[in-house]
């Protein structure tokens, strides 16, 4: 549907729940300013003390399931 309205130049202001959110949207750039509301932040975010300190235990700990 994002790639249908983009292409006849509607461009709106999307906003998504948890349960709809999936790591491929970070790459459309159709989403470009999505809004989800979320509980926690997402598994791949870095750049803030809490995100970092997690990125961190997943390269010690978690191994490479990813």
């Amino acid at each position: 549907m994002v790639s249908s309205c983009a292409r006849q130049g509607y461009r709106p202001s999307y906003a998504l729940y948890t349960a709809e959110i999936k790591e491929s949207f970070k790459d459309d750039p159709n989403l470009a300013g999505l809004t989800a509301s979320v509980s926690t932040f997402p598994y791949f975010q870095t750049g803030t003390a809490a995100t970092d300190e997690f990125q961190q235990a997943v390269r010690s700990y978690g191994g490479s399931s990813r």
